[in-house]
């Protein structure tokens, strides 16, 4: 009878957690919030074996102990499903950095090939004068593209720098589409959080003192 009064005690709370949009910074509010919740359940649950009178003292530190392994249990849980959750925005923020119209797509991956061909092989020889020729070949083929309103081109040369981390020819890209820029920020703030969360260091420092962090009942408290 004592196993029962604590059996599945988290599983409602960890199947029904909300998934509400992230905030717009390397913080993680929306977890912070579910490990709150579950240290609130875990005191309250701990409060009602401490106050049954029927049980006694060896019962219920029993009682507590499976309270806490079945409380990290349900952690961990939380844990893997909102880091899934970032993994999933990071990849939809990727396709719309590279997204491309269904009527252009054979003309844009035509065009990726070609500008391929001509600059990758030299951006990865590793010799300085390849490296800069590649760059500037490839800010000559977006500058022909804008010149000439080759939208295929232009995407080409687009996102092959933003592959390739070629800043100038990236920037140049970006800055004539707000929605392509709003969509890079978005990359880059959803990948940033997910590597925060991935940190070993701060993922540490969450659980040890930051707001991951889950408080043992003070029964067990003692007993370290």
């Amino acid at each position: 009878m004592e196993q029962e009064a604590t059996t599945n005690m988290f599983a409602a709370g960890v199947e029904a957690a909300s998934p509400a949009e992230q905030a717009p910074t390397l913080e993680h509010p929306q977890f912070d919030k579910e490990i709150s919740n579950l240290q609130a359940k875990i005191d309250l649950k701990a409060e009602e074996i401490r106050s049954d009178t029927s049980l006694e003292d060896g019962a219920k530190i029993r009682q507590i102990e499976q309270l806490w392994n079945e409380a990290t249990e349900a952690k961990g849980v939380l844990e893997k499903r909102y880091e899934e959750k970032l993994s999933k925005q990071v990849a939809e923020a990727e396709k719309s950095v590279f997204h491309v119209i269904t009527t252009e797509r054979d003309s844009v991956r035509s065009a990726y090939s070609d500008v391929y061909d001509r600059v990758v092989h030299s951006l990865d020889s590793g010799e300085v004068e390849g490296i800069q020729y590649a760059r500037e070949e490839l800010e000559r083929l977006m500058q022909r593209a804008v010149r000439t309103s080759d939208r295929a081109l232009e995407q080409a040369c687009g996102q092959l720098a933003i592959e390739r981390g070629v800043d100038a020819v990236r920037e140049d890209y970006l800055s004539r589409s707000p929605e392509r820029a709003k969509a890079w920020e978005d990359y880059n703030m959803a990948a940033a959080r997910l590597a925060n969360f991935r940190d070993p260091q701060e993922r540490m420092w969450r659980n040890l003192a930051g707001p991951s962090h889950l408080t043992r009942p003070a029964e067990l408290a003692r007993q370290q």
